[in-house]
């Protein structure tokens, strides 16, 4: 299984976005079994793969925190299942289990005291063999639930809009991961990439930031650029990923070639190449 968190020191950058479409793509177009975690107190992934379903969590991330010697039989999983797409402006009954499972998040994590940073990477030893990817939805702040997202970890993949704060925000990545790596937390860590999101060619500031991106991280921006979409925002409204709302639109299809990147980067660093 490989482990990437979705993370920036900044708010509003679109990691849940990023984090639940880029699974729900891993699903849908690449047929591959992903475990998406939700670190946020905010719980923005949570609601988004819920979509319209009443659930009742028995039990959540903070549980796991709070119990991790519970036996892989006790983890619960809640599964994403898709009962309709948009295709063509025609809504369409479909009903799809999905291969997306995820963990919850809630308020507690907040006041969930953690024993070791290694704690998530225990759960994730537990479930190695059943996902072909773990992707987890960062919290902005470096707290102890951060910590231990980032220990778990294999790969970093950062978010980045426009803006001169935005940079500050992405060399805070680059420190934390140096703190982690230097102080023996986890020296495996590394960045495998910058997703350029939410760009408007139409404004001029946004190519300015895109060319100024490029010189800041040369080699780590991914070729592929998420451009601001209403239909995005649509499917988010709906609880559905872009894939399971409009697979047919520019946006899905940009998120399939990012996260065809996405995987053949990941190929490469576990050949040697990067």
């Amino acid at each position: 299984m490989k482990t990437i968190a979705i993370f920036n020191r900044k708010g509003g950058v679109g990691k849940t976005t990023m984090c639940v479409n880029i699974a729900a793509c891993l699903d849908r177009v690449y047929g591959k079994k992903v475990l998406v975690i939700d670190c946020d107190t905010q719980s923005n992934a949570t609601s988004y793969l819920a979509g319209d379903q009443n659930i009742v969590y028995k039990s959540t991330l903070s549980t796991y925190f709070k119990k991790p010697e519970k036996t892989l039989e006790q983890l619960q999983y809640n599964h994403l299942i898709n009962n309709y797409e948009i295709v063509l402006g025609d809504v369409r009954q479909i009903t799809v289990h999905t291969k997306v499972y995820y963990i919850a998040a809630d308020e507690d994590l907040d006041y969930t005291r953690i024993k070791s940073p290694e704690v998530m990477k225990q759960l994730l030893d537990k479930v190695d063999s059943y996902f072909d990817y773990c992707i987890i939805d960062c919290p902005p702040g470096n707290n102890t639930v951060c910590a231990n997202a980032l220990t778990a970890s294999d790969y970093i993949v950062v978010p980045v809009m426009s803006g001169k704060d935005a940079i500050n925000g992405y060399q805070m990545v680059v420190n934390i991961m140096n703190g982690l790596r230097e102080n023996g937390f986890n020296e495996r860590l590394s960045i495998l990439g910058l997703i350029l999101n939410n760009v408007d060619k139409r404004i001029a500031h946004d190519k300015y930031y895109q060319e100024m991106w490029d010189e800041e991280a040369k080699g780590k921006v991914f070729d592929t650029i998420i451009h601001n979409a209403s239909v995005i925002k649509d499917a988010r409204e709906f609880g559905k990923p872009i894939h399971y709302y409009q697979r047919t639109s520019n946006a899905a299809k940009e998120i399939s070639a990012l996260t065809q990147e996405i995987m053949d980067r990941l190929e490469a660093d576990i050949n040697g190449k990067v």
